[in-house]
């Protein structure tokens, strides 16, 4: 069964973190609660051959060179917005919508109309193009994060002074966003004050009672820091670490009561296997612990995901210790796993039933 790749994760509107944490674990997940019934195996390949010859002609098209006359263009353009000729630079730009077909050029002069409006100081119109130059990129992509948060500043300012970044310069109204440097400024200043709040948002991690509960906290937080680390490098790398370390508590704690209580299970589901007497709800609680086994592990390894997408914890020296704790635990979790599958021979000798046969045919009474 397919699962959720990480741009089509991208696609539902997370960042690649995001993405990257989201993706495994949903692949973790049990597959009646990933995703609904297909229509049929044929089916599905056949949609999974579309989408990738969609793919692959998007990528083609991507790729196309562009040609001298395009080139050309854009070397106009450029010219005219470091010589200041603002309004020329964006009239040569309107008329070269239908011209220029390469996506890589497209971009760059749907840049430069941004930096022509800003600089111009016509502040909506830079805000319109900022917010057209976001929409090409992929949510959640360094550019996309950028882009979107300078169109927040324009939209949050008045005549191009952002009043946070006056208020840090004592109240000098005289620095307006068409200066590179001040509008640099202005994303540090931005992303410092939410920075701040990032302690506040541990605590939902830290108190999450399922596991599920914790998935729905921690993926966002990891988005939110990976974003601001993006908007002000100098992010300290505590927070990152905070995170991964809040988490990594919170994933030992819910662990060590799920194996305690599933290893209390496991005497009795071994008995059910060697006996010949069917238990139908002891079966199902096996399906059920095994699925937990299941999230578990895929929680395990979201973790090491987000340890990987978030610069300051990648390189963390006491992050190894983290990391062989979670792959302990993973390695408990799949021994309990295996020890809730019942075993292939049971159902041959004539006594009790073929345990997974009986589960797949079995339907509600009544039917579906």
């Amino acid at each position: 069964m397919a699962i959720l790749t990480l741009k089509q994760a991208r696609r539902m509107g997370c960042t690649i973190a995001a993405a990257a944490v989201f993706g495994v674990w949903a692949a973790g997940a049990p597959a009646a609660e990933r995703a609904p019934k297909q229509a049929s195996a044929a089916a599905a390949e056949a949609a999974d051959a579309a989408a990738k010859a969609m793919e692959a002609v998007e990528a083609a098209a991507e790729a196309q060179a562009p040609s001298p006359e395009e080139q050309e263009t854009v070397a106009r353009i450029e010219a005219a917005v470091d010589a200041g000729r603002y309004d020329e630079a964006i009239d040569l730009a309107k008329a070269s919508v239908r011209t220029i077909k390469n996506e890589g050029l497209k971009t760059r002069v749907t840049h430069l109309v941004a930096q022509a409006q800003r600089k111009k100081k016509d502040w909506s119109r830079a805000l319109a193009a900022y917010l057209a130059l976001r929409d090409r990129f992929d949510k959640g992509s360094d550019e996309y994060i950028r882009y979107d948060a300078v169109a927040g500043i324009l939209r949050a300012s008045k005549d191009g002074v952002y009043y946070p970044l006056a208020e840090a310069n004592g109240g000098d109204t005289s620095k307006t966003l068409d200066d590179d440097a001040v509008l640099a400024e202005a994303l540090a200043v931005m992303a410092r004050k939410q920075a701040e709040g990032l302690p506040l948002k541990l605590q939902p991690v830290a108190s999450a009672r399922t596991v599920e509960d914790l998935m729905k906290r921690f993926v966002p937080l990891v988005e939110e820091l990976r974003r601001l680390r993006v908007l002000w490098p100098d992010l300290s790398a505590s927070h990152d670490r905070s995170a991964v370390q809040t988490m990594a508590m919170r994933l030992a704690d819910l662990g060590e009561k799920t194996i305690a209580l599933l290893g209390s299970k496991q005497a009795e589901f071994e008995a059910m296997q060697k006996s010949r007497v069917r238990n139908t709800q002891v079966e199902a609680a096996m399906v059920q612990h095994r699925s937990m086994c299941e999230r578990m592990i895929a929680a395990e390894k979201a973790l090491t995901a987000a340890m990987d997408a978030l610069k300051g914890a990648a390189d963390w020296p006491e992050g190894q210790k983290l990391r062989e704790d979670s792959a302990k635990r993973q390695a408990a979790y799949a021994e309990l796993a295996q020890a809730l599958t019942p075993g292939k021979d049971r159902g041959k000798d004539g006594g009790g039933h073929d345990w997974r046969r009986d589960m797949r045919d079995w339907q509600p009474p009544g039917g579906f």
